[in-house]
């Protein structure tokens, strides 16, 4: 690989992380403007944003990104990933029986009855979005990454 398309390669991964920011502020803010700093789980949600979109994007686009070449780090996200999948079965769990014996009026009790609905929904719609998304382009992922290392060693191909 040439200096050229090591450059192109890394503007390519800073335009997808930009990306990856805006989409995660982008959902975050109404949650940010209506609840502030009252909801609990802001990391997860993180968390799943990021995970969902970065992994997608490296089962779609493995050829076009940084990974393409680095075998070892392929072999590395194939031993975490599952580590990763624990972690967010546990951070989707938690968040359930948060709703379920909690409820969301621990951090919306200051919203009238149809704006804490309203957000209700959103923050239940877009958390199952994210983290189920994320669970399974963490199950997949493994999978494309092993393929390509099977590619790169028998075809010479990403």
């Amino acid at each position: 690989m040439d200096t050229q398309q090591k450059s192109l390669f890394i503007k390519l991964e800073l335009v997808w992380w930009l990306l990856t920011a805006i989409l995660t502020i982008g959902v975050l803010y109404p949650i940010y403007t209506k609840v502030g700093t009252n909801y609990p789980f802001y990391g997860s949600n993180i968390l799943f944003i990021i995970t969902f979109i970065t992994f997608t994007r490296l089962i779609f686009l493995l050829k076009y990104s940084f990974l393409a070449n680095w075998e070892k780090i392929k072999i590395g996200l194939i031993i975490f990933t599952p580590i990763l999948l624990f972690y967010l079965v546990n951070e989707i769990n938690y968040f359930q029986t948060f709703l379920d014996e909690k409820g969301v009026e621990n951090f919306l009790a200051q919203m009238s009855i149809p704006e804490r609905e309203s957000m209700r929904k959103y923050i239940t719609a877009e958390m199952l979005l994210f983290g189920v998304g994320s669970l399974i382009a963490a199950v997949i992922l493994p999978i494309r990454l092993l393929i390509s290392i099977w590619r790169v060693r028998n075809r010479g191909t990403i």
